[in-house]
């Protein structure tokens, strides 16, 4: 029993390079769509028009 686990720990740790790259794929890929999330959210955003400012 205690072979296996050694096992299993070893195969789930060998892989530790190719989890550690996808991560950082995905937290960069997260981050782009974040950021062009606020992008379009602010250009979409009404503008105060200087009329209406100096008119009040």
């Amino acid at each position: 029993m205690t072979v296996s686990i050694a096992m299993a720990a070893k195969r789930q740790f060998s892989n530790h390079d190719e989890t550690a790259e996808m991560m950082g794929w995905l937290l960069l890929e997260a981050g782009v769509a974040l950021t062009l999330l606020i992008l379009i959210v602010w250009f979409t955003l009404p503008k105060k028009n200087k009329k209406d400012d100096a008119q009040k």
